[in-house]
């Protein structure tokens, strides 16, 4: 009886043993899952971070090397508009000089033929639009600074598309069509930008046709050359601008 008695009083104390080392294990089993976990979410979110910084990390040299691009690009088109701003400064001297002499009914003379040679010439913009073209094909968001990025926008969709149509539609169309033929009557063109004399100086100066083309022709020149002016002041802050933010950077 009492041998009985102690196999059943062992055996609930094994099973309670049991259950508790069963519980203190799953306790433990669950402390070291949570911890598992929460390692695993910590290096996930480390890997993340890590990338997302090597991607801006990309970003930011991307941006860095089309920006250093477009700036060179524009000392171009600085060098373009320099010579475009000279040569319109030449024709409207030499429009105004022959104006002058034929308004005033000033006898022709050989100091005038350098004037009269510099009346056939006009200029056309060519805009160096490389860096421009890579930003548009990976997009403008590219560029972080808002300003900039209205910039670009500003100058290339609108300011060189308006100088360029400008020149190529309405001043080139009137001198190709109508100046240089009538020019070509009336002057003899001996060196190009050096030398030309008209046919008959004292019927030039009656001739009210020639002399309202000529009009038309400064009209058309002045009003490129002070387009020309503002956009090389343009050109030249946003040079400025590009690189205040690439020292930043």
């Amino acid at each position: 009886m009492h041998f009985v008695l102690r196999i059943k009083v062992n055996d609930m104390f094994l099973k309670r043993l049991k259950y508790l080392i069963t519980r203190e294990s799953f306790k433990k089993y669950l402390a070291y899952s949570f911890g598992e976990i929460i390692l695993i979410t910590l290096g996930i979110m480390l890997a993340l971070q890590v990338n997302n910084w090597n991607e801006n990390r990309k970003q930011k040299q991307l941006e860095y090397k089309l920006l250093s691009e477009l700036k060179e690009n524009l000392k171009l088109d600085l060098v373009d508009i320099g010579i475009n701003i000279s040569a319109n400064s030449r024709m409207v001297t030499a429009h105004r000089v022959i104006l002058k002499q034929l308004d005033e009914g000033l006898p022709y003379q050989d100091s005038l033929d350098k004037y009269y040679a510099n009346l056939l010439w006009h200029t056309n913009f060519l805009s160096h639009i490389s860096a421009y073209e890579n930003l548009k094909s990976l997009g403008f968001t590219l560029i972080s600074n808002d300003s900039l990025r209205i910039m670009v926008s500003s100058l290339y969709s609108a300011k060189y598309k308006y100088i360029t149509d400008f020149e190529q539609n309405y001043a080139d169309k009137f001198q190709l069509e109508q100046f240089y033929p009538a020019v070509n009557q009336r002057i003899r063109v001996v060196a190009f930008r050096r030398q030309a004399y008209p046919f008959d100086p004292e019927a030039l100066i009656r001739d009210n046709v020639f002399i309202e083309m000529l009009r038309t022709n400064l009209t058309f020149r002045n009003y490129i050359l002070g387009y020309y002016n503002d956009l090389s002041q343009e050109v030249s802050d946003f040079i400025v601008h590009i690189d205040a933010y690439l020292n930043e950077h």
